[in-house]
């Protein structure tokens, strides 16, 4: 008499952290939030920042902080964010986006890093159903690194 087996080889599939999947999902309810407005306005430009509004058909508001090099304005820069005493991190390779409550909000913002010059930006006002992209240009400090 011959036994035999039969061996039934199950396929896995790794499960998708939940950290990738929040973060895949703001990205998109970001991305649709600012793809789907009314219309576009600067509301704020100088040579260390500009803020660009635009009003979103989606409930929420949201904030988009872009880092760069004053001197040269392709180089993304990783930026600590100082937002109303809450420090944030950025990083190279990404922005900063943020969803913030669906009122009338006011932000004092402070952008930081080593070997450039800080940033401020005072009185804010963030609206309901606003999209702000911040771009913020961090010029070299004139102080020594030791």
């Amino acid at each position: 008499m011959q036994l035999t087996t039969n061996v039934m080889v199950k396929a896995t599939r790794k499960a998708p952290s939940v950290t990738s999947s929040i973060l895949f999902f703001s990205f998109i309810s970001i991305y649709l939030s600012c793809s789907t407005y009314d219309n576009i306005s600067k509301i704020d430009n100088n040579d260390e920042y500009e803020v660009i509004q635009s009003k979103s058909k989606m409930v929420g508001s949201y904030i988009a902080m872009n880092f760069y090099d004053f001197e040269n304005k392709n180089i993304r820069i990783p930026a600590a964010v100082d937002i109303n005493g809450v420090i944030l991190q950025s990083s190279k390779s990404s922005n900063l986006n943020l969803q913030v409550s669906s009122k009338k909000q006011k932000f004092n913002i402070k952008i930081l890093f080593i070997g450039k010059k800080n940033v401020e930006i005072r009185n804010l006002i963030i609206n309901k159903r606003d999209s702000l992209i911040v771009n913020v240009y961090l010029k070299d400090s004139d102080n020594i690194l030791y």
